[in-house]
């Protein structure tokens, strides 16, 4: 009788003592579950002059869920992520915003591309977006760490036999963080271009000039840049044989590009000229020229057409109204031997090289 009170109380200490283990396996449960994933709602918006890319929506879901193991995006998420897909002649644009739970915008990128289909630039899309997903779930892992539960009260002394089963309490090990890598970040990149051209005038020396050409630009800001050139005409023989004329042309103004072609390039100019006449005289004549330097202003229209990377055909035309106009007379005699016309044409030819190039 005695031994079967003592198996009594050794009974209920050992069901005391699963009780008290089976507490402690859930809290330790419950208190390493992962925080709650964040997810985005995706708004997918195509311009009609983009409508070949419609069907892209469905590429970038598939895209930014193989990068991240997983599918970021249901239609109840509080955070967003806006696509705006446009096109402008060969060049398609794709504008990437990130939005947060308050609704305030955290970055907005914009991608463009000239490839022949929407493929590059709904990868690049793709990459940027899983890249800043991937950033905000890391950032949201690590500042969403579980507290600890209180501490609960010993459970009362136990014999357990040595030999049962015991099941230990294991911590799960942190979530590996990727390498932070940031989303892209939109650079301006200052282009300049730099060529040389073969130069016909028409009006500035005795019958048509062929001359040489070097000139360049700077971009100052998006399609505004900073033109500059020299231009040199060797002597042109004028209409009375003992006498040459030359011809030195130095030119610096603004350049605008109103459109953007992926394959060319067209730019107006406005420049302001300053240059010199020169005259060579083969019969010793005094001669009277009324102006050898001269100033004015000048319009010019140029285009340039991609034959490769960074290299361009170049075609330029510009109008100049030199003043004063230059006028060589005979002394003695009156007689004019040459004039510049009221306006004069310069006419260009070239190759030029632009970088960086995309």
């Amino acid at each position: 009788m005695a031994r079967i009170l003592q198996g009594i109380p050794q009974r209920r200490t050992i069901f005391a003592g699963a009780f008290g283990v089976a507490l402690a396996l859930m809290s330790s449960s419950v208190s390493a579950s992962p925080p709650e994933r964040r997810t985005y709602e995706l708004r997918w918006e195509v311009a009609p002059s983009a409508k070949e890319c419609s069907a892209g929506e469905s590429k970038v879901v598939a895209a930014v869920t193989e990068r991240l193991g997983l599918n970021p995006f249901t239609t109840d998420a509080t955070r967003a992520v806006e696509i705006h897909l446009s096109r402008r002649a060969r060049v398609r644009q794709l504008s990437l915003t990130f939005i947060d739970e308050t609704g305030t915008t955290r970055w907005t990128r914009v991608l463009e591309s000239s490839s022949p289909d929407c493929a590059v630039l709904l990868e690049a899309a793709s990459l940027a977006i899983a890249v800043a997903i991937r950033e905000d779930l890391d950032a949201s892992s690590m500042t969403a760490v579980p507290e600890e539960p209180p501490p609960s009260e010993a459970p009362a002394p136990v014999t357990v036999d040595s030999n049962a089963d015991r099941t230990p309490r294991v911590t799960p090990p942190p979530p590996a963080k990727a390498g932070a890598i940031l989303p892209p970040r939109s650079e301006t990149r200052r282009r300049a271009m730099l060529g040389g051209s073969l130069a016909v005038a028409t009006g500035a020396l005795p019958g048509l000039a062929l001359g040489v050409d070097l000139g360049g630009k700077f971009e100052l800001i998006s399609k505004v840049s900073v033109s500059g050139g020299m231009t040199y005409f060797p002597d042109v023989e004028a209409t009375d044989r003992r006498f040459r004329v030359g011809l030195t042309i130095a030119r610096a103004g603004i350049c605008v590009e109103p459109w953007t072609f992926a394959w060319a390039m067209v730019s107006s100019c406005l420049h302001g000229n300053v240059g010199g006449t020169y005259t060579l005289v083969s019969v010793l004549q005094p001669i009277s020229p009324e102006a050898s330097f001269f100033g004015g202003g000048a319009f010019g229209q140029w285009v340039g057409v991609r034959l490769m990377r960074g290299v361009f055909a170049v075609l330029g035309v510009e109008l100049s109204v030199p003043y004063p106009r230059y006028k060589l007379t005979v002394e003695g005699t009156g007689h004019t031997v040459f004039t510049t016309t009221p306006v004069v044409a310069h006419n260009f030819i070239g190759i030029a090289l632009r970088t960086p190039e995309p």
